[in-house]
């Protein structure tokens, strides 16, 4: 398992120093070579990109995680409740839960441009203790 160092360009980043390791993880079976790659790196922590798979293999990583003592953020609370370390998203309910309450409207005769523009729910961030 290859895994692709960059250092990042932005200035904030390089006030940090910050070294991005980003292994290629195309499918759930790289999940372990990934941690294995990170650790070998001596990555101080994760950010997890949300996506489909991720998402779905959420529990795979919070153990990985906990397993390589790497502290682990991803942009859902799921994570958390998956076993994560830290989550920092909106909260997905609220959101559809705000979509029916625009389609109720515009099904009761509503004209659409004439709806409030709303600031969507804020997001919500959760923590667990580091294992």
């Amino acid at each position: 398992m290859s895994a692709t160092s960059l250092r990042l360009s932005d200035a904030k980043t390089l006030l940090l120093e910050l070294l991005a390791v980003i292994p290629n993880v195309r499918n759930p079976a790289g999940l372990e070579a990934a941690f294995a790659t990170m650790v070998r790196s001596r990555a101080g922590a994760l950010i997890i990109v949300q996506g489909p798979m991720f998402f779905s293999h959420r529990k795979r990583l919070a153990e990985l995680a906990v397993k390589h003592r790497l502290p682990t953020v991803m942009g859902s609370r799921e994570y958390v409740e998956a076993g994560g370390l830290a989550g920092y998203g909106p909260d997905e309910l609220d959101l559809f839960r705000c979509a029916a309450t625009f389609v109720d409207k515009i099904l009761k005769g509503a004209k659409p441009a004439d709806l409030p523009v709303e600031q969507p729910p804020a997001p919500a961030a959760s923590t667990e203790d580091a294992r």
